[in-house]
């Protein structure tokens, strides 16, 4: 573990861990959380002050109960312990762990819900909020109100490097659209601008960023310029991105773990680290973005085949014939490559 920099605030990002995902699987059913441990493992190695996570924590909003337990004991064992020396402050969030006196965090978590780990039912309950009760993450961006959304900063200070927190959790790409064409969606900062300036603003949203077909997505440019930098989860590409209508940044960590075979998922996963510092008393925080690649997930290779000159190869009498004869190839063409079925 590194000596922590009192001259900086690291903060490690990560997304869409889907834990639990295909968790029946003889051979698939432990990457979600051989991934998620890498990545806490990665918090204790670069001693960050925090863990930012933009959603999908859970695969599903009513995990099994040996996906619940598999993650307790993972965040206890990685995120525990210390001194209980707190290294940073944190303002207007009053149920965090890490300034709970009866906990000693050394890597608080503090998430959003992803459109998979969703609240649901009439109490508007999920799976984060017993993880969030039980003292081991910090939940936050959960909002009841349907008809506005107000979005309150969780305000963290150390030796004068300030950062603003934003969030909301994923919700219907339609409510939000209404949101904020009705002037509904607004963000609560301090009124006065000498303080508003010397803070760096982060938001991390949960929304299609990527337009698809019958389906509305989160245009970048509604977020307004008030985000110095955007952390935007759900999608399962990584990317990096400066928006310049906007003069903010995007940094869109990806998912830790395949959950579908398409070119999305295709590609090396990451975690991040975010370094902020001061450089004047007098200006907003400065950051930079490191990206680390997971060693632990699982490779995924892709190839394309042209169906009709494989079925011209030969004449078929029935469908399943034909059917068998596709699955033959493709079996035959995964045996003979650099890789194997499993």
């Amino acid at each position: 573990m590194k000596p922590q920099n009192e001259t900086e605030f690291t903060i490690l990002v990560a997304s869409d861990c889907h834990l639990g995902y295909n968790e029946k699987h003889p051979i698939r059913g432990d990457d979600s959380f051989r991934t998620f441990e890498e990545v806490l493992q990665a918090a204790q190695k670069f001693n960050v002050d925090f863990i930012l996570m933009a959603g999908d924590l859970f695969h599903v909003n009513r995990p099994s109960m040996q996906t619940l337990s598999r993650t307790m004991f993972l965040i206890r064992k990685y995120c525990f312990g210390g001194d209980g020396d707190r290294k940073f402050k944190i303002k207007n969030f009053k149920n965090s762990n890490y300034l709970d006196p009866n906990l000693r965090v050394r890597h608080p978590i503090f998430t959003i819900h992803g459109n998979h780990d969703d609240p649901i039912g009439m109490d508007r309950a999920c799976c984060i909020d017993l993880l969030s009760e039980s003292g081991l993450i910090n939940y936050f961006g959960k909002h009841d109100n349907v008809e506005k959304l107000f979005l309150k900063p969780i305000l963290f200070e150390k030796n004068h490097i300030k950062l603003m927190l934003f969030g909301f959790g994923s919700m219907r790409e339609e409510r939000l659209n209404h949101l904020i064409t009705t002037e509904k969606f607004h963000y609560l900062v301090p009124e006065s601008e000498d303080e508003k300036k010397n803070y760096l603003k982060i938001l991390v949203v949960h929304q299609n960023r990527v337009p698809r077909p019958n389906t509305k997505h989160l245009n970048p440019y509604d977020l307004s310029d008030l985000p110095d930098l955007v952390i935007w989860g759900h999608e399962h590409q990584p990317a990096t991105e400066l928006f310049k209508p906007n003069k903010f940044f995007i940094l869109q960590p990806g998912s830790t773990v395949a959950t579908s075979l398409c070119d999305s998922e295709f590609g090396d996963k990451f975690y991040y680290i975010l370094r902020c510092v001061q450089n004047s008393s007098d200006s907003k925080p400065k950051f930079k973005i490191e990206s680390h690649r997971c060693e632990t997930v699982r490779r995924f290779v892709i190839q394309n085949i042209d169906i009709d000159n494989v079925l011209a190869q030969k004449a078929f009498k029935t469908r399943a014939e034909q059917r068998q004869f596709l699955q033959d190839h493709c079996r035959l063409i995964a045996l003979s490559g650099p890789f194997s079925l499993n």
